[in-house]
């Protein structure tokens, strides 16, 4: 019925549709853009238009072309010559990187080309100096682990998030029923070639595209690929040159839902529609994301630094030292520069906030889109299925000249009163005149299972996660068990009730009760087309079992909805629980008595109501007045206009003497039926029933808090721009006047507006169309904005358009149609329940409860892990200076060298690591969704303020503190600091004493100096405490966060383990080169620690202070 249904606003749709989006005027002619879009490796992609004109030419000319005799279809030989031209009927699967260069690149990328240089050069200095060093093989060994430990885990986690099967050779169907050489026959869906004739029925999917020479009740679902929300009906007559709203194409992959067909095959494998998107994704390149491309900036930066002073300090040290000396050190430079446990640390926060998301139904795909979705600025958000339910639904009754509301199923209760004669009337009409049915658990198989349930559990098993029971099927008998079965009792009293409670349906409509069930009517699976399901979800509840009453009034004849005569007949020997008893005998004052012949009729409303004569008003059979006509327009034309789709019902009681049902033939076959058809206006109207697909219920409060923090969300549908902008408005993306609303009240041509004088704007796909780049620039700066009938193409072009305005862009979608905006946005993602395969591969996410209200999950979650990630960086880069500093002490000033190079990769693979990681535990601050998105292109993950208060102000506070401890402890031995300037490169010499006492010879001053370097290395260890806690957060204090974090307090309490087992375990002084400290020498850098904690203190609340000044502005990170 969804033909009758869209008939439903046809002429108050048509009208608003031609004066809002100027259709009237446009000229559909097929354009293939002449433009060339170039992928990296320099293959072309064609993103025109699709271009073909089988649908339109004449049938004669399109057997000519392929030579097919339409009762005989091809012969052997033309089927070899088409198929050696044309060559199989599939899609060329997508190019995929294998696991090993994926390992490879993982292996040689970012820091690990340094680490590897590094390592390398490690290993050549220790061949040289021979074996009585192992310092510099401990190192280049450490390097090495480094790398590959960073390299396999990323490795894993990728090749653990990567579908496993190529979606678009699943949407090719297996077999298909062909017309060759006069015989019928089924073969492999491969075998087909254009010219062949096919033939369709319910259930299948098309094969191939298909050019329609027959069609009886035939409707496919497009929503895969044009996204309109429920199935369209096909006939073999063309109706618009666009082939993607023409009724005589079915395209291949898109699924038979009802009636039977015949076509001709036009297009095969990648010339088809599905073909032209799947080049469309499979010529986009990903989107680097945000954070890879900070990190490579990081890389860029720390690398320069690091190189530049290494060779700086090379070459000064010349001078002093020897050559391979020197490049030692250059390399203990470098190496101290580098964050060696950043990457690992990124990809453990990473995978912490994916394991974060699963749980709350958002699947990460890649990881790196994890932190993207936080700087998202435009949501381009599919309607159907994201917004929507995806499921069409009963919103508004009229009846008796009063509209009735219906309630949404899970909160509201509505106003729609059963015990009215007129709504009793009208449930009839829709429970008899219905072929829709509940689908019955055969218990071969788990009913209501994820439909990709094995990604899920791969996913969960992986994230250590307990499958959701949402996406497991319910077993039957436990579900049967804890139902509470109910005798239906009608009653005539008025009890206002919730339609549905919130955990069971209960009481749903006025004046019945009804049976509870731990599952929404609109929840259980049925078949049929989606607005009889949606009736039936209606019904069903009201009468105690909708299919048991259409049982019981049997259905004696019926005449099928036709897309010419716009509606539906059944007639039924209606049973007592369908009459209104309100006599002894049991007959209405209409006439109708239990066991007579009712005719039912359900449509477009105009139909319906020119075959009436009467209307049914409070129970009562009226003559239809133009009085009434012009309540009924009314009503239509308000309903057609906030894009719900409406139909109208009818009746008529046969009498029982003239069409007894027991033995009177009804002829639905002749011309003419003997019965009345309503031509001379003998039924009785009762009323009109809309339908929507409604909006989820959290959506409205997501797409508000999405506003909040700074982010614009844009609807990109393929549905009808009426019932786009109805949607929008209810869902809060429309809230404004829009651009033809502006121009009716002003009472100009919608032309005359400039698009600079509104605040929202609803954009057709053929107004998009015709547009140049400026002027689309124009309509994207709009702050509320739908787009309407839009094709791939088009939605590539949208996201490419704000891409080009700077802003990061996230795309949710769950169609074919979807896949290239998917591919091409900052971050897609799909829907994990009703998503194609295509989408779920070309997408970054996988929303599995398929809500956009998920999607603010992820936006708070991807802001924590960039305010996290931040922090972890601004952390492990504040050691870097007392790293650093030492080397410099040593070229420059020449003392002995403070801290080696192991114990520095200590610091850095050891001490450091439980801390870093413990960051990606700390909870978000109370402003994360207040704050704007972030801009990629300035607000960095690693800036200049950031290196500025990790090298300048906390780092130079540990460095201070990591040489005051060198020299107090080699002072405490007998060198004072002035015995230790320009001393390195006697302080191994044999020959030298410092002193006239003999203790100071050369074993003596390398054991004094292995105690100061490990008194430095536990100096900065207890200097990272009050960093780590600086760390928590970038604006509030310690004091106010509080320490809720677990895990960082156990990695505080971790990292001092570590240093108590480098500096005391016996025998781990010897690998290591330290010395078991004096306990006094545990303190001189503590009041550095508290010194640290203080000025950061002061700094934040100066930043609370004065959020706008100096400090906020130079050391805000």
């Amino acid at each position: 019925m969804s033909n009758s249904s869209s008939r439903g606003s046809s002429d108050i749709a048509r009208h608003l549709h031609e004066s809002e989006f100027h259709l009237s005027d446009y000229n559909w002619k097929l354009k293939r853009n002449k433009k060339k879009s170039k992928r990296k490796k320099g293959k072309e992609v064609d993103k025109g238009e699709i271009e073909m004109d089988e649908h339109v030419i004449d049938q004669s000319e399109l057997f000519s072309r392929s030579g097919v005799d339409i009762s005989k279809g091809l012969s052997e030989d033309q089927v070899a010559h088409q198929r050696e031209q044309y060559g199989l009927n599939q899609l060329k699967p997508p190019k995929v990187t294998p696991w090993w260069l994926q390992l490879i690149k993982e292996l040689f990328s970012g820091f690990n080309i340094l680490l590897w240089i590094g390592a390398a050069l490690c290993f050549v200095a220790a061949g040289i100096t021979g074996t009585s060093d192992f310092s510099n093989i401990y190192l280049g060994a450490v390097l090495v682990i480094v790398i590959i430990f960073t390299a396999l885990f990323s490795f894993y986690q990728r090749a653990s998030s990567a579908a496993v099967v190529a979606g678009f050779l699943k949407m090719t169907p297996q077999t298909a029923v062909v017309l060759r050489n006069g015989i019928k026959s089924e073969i492999d869906a491969r075998e087909l070639v254009p010219g062949d004739i096919v033939d369709i029925k319910f259930g299948n999917k098309v094969p191939a595209d298909l050019r329609l020479l027959e069609s009886k009740g035939l409707k496919v679902d497009n929503a895969s690929l044009t996204g309109e929300s429920e199935p369209q009906p096909r006939s073999d007559e063309p109706t618009s040159e666009n082939p993607l709203e023409t009724r005589n194409l079915a395209f291949s992959g898109t699924n038979v839902t009802e009636g039977v067909g015949r076509g001709i095959v036009i297009k095969i494998g990648d010339e088809t529609v599905i073909g032209h998107i799947a080049g469309l994704a499979s010529g986009t390149s990903n989107e680097e994301t945000p954070i890879h491309r900070d990190i490579h900036y990081f890389i860029k930066i720390i690398a320069v630094f690091a190189i530049t002073m290494g060779v700086v300090l090379f070459l000064a040290g010349l001078a002093v030292y020897p050559i391979l000396d020197n490049l030692i050190f250059a390399i203990g430079i470098i190496v101290a520069n580098v964050p060696e446990a950043l990457l690992a640390t990124v990809t453990v926060q990473l995978t912490l906030t994916a394991k974060r998301l699963a749980k709350k139904n958002v699947l990460v795909k890649n990881l790196e889109a994890v932190e993207t979705l936080g700087s998202t600025a435009v949501i381009c958000s599919d309607k159907t299925g994201t917004l929507t339910q995806n499921i069409m639904t009963v919103t508004h009754v009229w009846t008796d000249d009063i509209l009735s509301s219906v309630g949404d199923a899970i909160s509201t209760a509505g106003s729609f009163d059963y015990s009215k004669p007129s709504n009793k009337a009208i449930v009839r009409v829709a429970t008899l005149c219905n072929n829709a049915e509940y689908i019955i658990d055969t218990g071969k198989g788990e009913a209501g299972e994820h439909p990709d349930q094995a990604l899920v559990d791969k996913k969960r098993k992986f994230f250590g996660i307990i499958p959701n029971p949402f996406y497991k099927a319910k077993d039957a008998k436990k579900k049967a068990g804890q139902r509470k079965k109910k005798q239906l009792r009608s009653s005539e009293k008025h009890v206002k009730k919730p339609l549905h409670s919130k955990k069971q349906i209960s009481g749903a409509i006025d004046g019945v009760e009804v049976q509870n069930s731990n599952v929404r009517p609109q929840d259980r699976p049925a078949r049929g087309d989606a607005t009889e399901k949606a009736l039936l979800h209606f019904t069903d509840p009201i009468v105690g079992g909708a299919l048991e009453a259409r049982q019981e009034s049997t259905r004696i004849v019926e005449i099928p909805f036709s897309s010419t005569t716009k509606f539906q007949v059944s007639i039924n020997k209606v049973s007592a629980g369908f009459v209104d008893e309100d006599t002894e005998g049991g007959t209405r004052k209409n006439g109708g008595k239990a066991g007579t012949a009712l005719i039912t009729l359900k449509g477009a409303p105009e139909r319906v109501i020119s075959r009436c004569g009467k209307i049914m008003i409070n129970g009562e059979e009226v003559e239809l007045t133009e009085e009434y006509k012009n309540k009924f327009q009314a009503a239509y034309d308000m309903l057609g206009g906030q894009g719900e789709r409406v139909l109208g019902f009818a009746h008529l009681w046969l009498d029982p003497e003239e069409y007894d049902p027991e033995t009177y033939e009804f002829d639905t076959e002749a011309d003419t039926p003997n019965f009345p058809l309503g031509h001379n206006a003998e039924y009785t109207f009762i009323g009109l029933i809309s339908l929507i697909d409604p909006p989820r219920p959290a959506v409205p409060k997501a797409v508000k808090l999405c506003q909040r923090a700074g982010i614009k969300v844009v609807m990109v549908t393929g549905d009808h721009p009426i019932t786009a902008k109805a949607i929008a408005k209810q869902v809060n993306i429309i809230e404004a006047e829009t651009l033809d609303e502006i121009a009716a009240r002003l009472k100009k041509p919608v032309g005359e507006v400039s698009v600079k004088d509104t605040q929202a704007i609803v954009i057709h796909g053929a107004q998009l169309k015709e547009m140049t780049d400026a002027q689309l620039t124009e309509v994207l700066r709009v702050p509320q904005i739908v787009f309407a009938r839009t094709s791939p193409t088009q939605k590539l072009r949208i996201v490419e358009g704000f891409q080009k305005l700077g802003y990061v862009v996230a795309v949710t979608g769950d169609g074919v149609n979807d896949s290239p905006a998917l591919k091409k946005a900052d971050i897609g993602v799909a829907m994990g329940k009703v998503g194609t395969d295509v989408a779920k591969d070309a997408a970054d996410m996988i929303l599995l409860d398929d809500n956009f209200a998920s999607i603010v999950n992820g936006i708070r979650e991807g802001r924590v892990i960039f305010d996290n990630l931040k922090k972890m960086i601004a952390y492990v880069m504040t050691a870097n200076i007392p790293e650093i500093i030492p080397f410099v002490a040593f070229v420059i000033l020449q003392v002995p060298l403070p801290l080696t190079t192991v114990l520095m990769m200590c610091i850095s693979v050891g001490t450091d690591i439980a801390p870093a990681i413990s960051i990606a535990y700390e909870s978000a601050e109370t402003d994360i969704m207040d704050r704007k998105p972030r801009d990629p292109r300035y607000d960095k993950l690693v800036g200049f303020r950031t290196i500025g208060w990790s090298y300048g102000q906390i780092g130079a506070f540990q460095a201070f503190a990591g040489m005051f401890v060198y020299f107090v402890v080699m002072s405490d031995y007998g060198f004072a600091p002035n015995d230790l300037f320009f001393a390195a490169q006697d302080w191994t010499d044999d020959g030298i004493k410092y002193t006239d006492q003999g203790a100071f010879d050369k074993d003596y001053r390398v054991a004094v100096l292995q105690l100061a370097q490990t008194a430095v290395f536990v100096s900065v260890m207890q200097v990272q405490w009050s960093c780590l806690l600086s760390c928590k957060t970038r604006k509030l204090s310690i004091f106010q966060k509080g320490m809720t974090n677990i895990q960082l307090t156990a990695a505080l309490c971790f990292e001092t383990v570590v240093a108590v087992l480098i500096v005391y375990l016996p025998g781990l002084g010897f690998v290591l080169g330290t010395r078991q400290l004096r306990f006094v020498h545990l303190f001189p850098a503590l009041p550095f620690t508290l010194a640290i904690l203080t000025y950061d203190e002061t700094r934040k609340a100066m930043i609370r202070r004065w959020p706008n000044g100096w400090v906020a502005r130079m050391t805000y990170y």
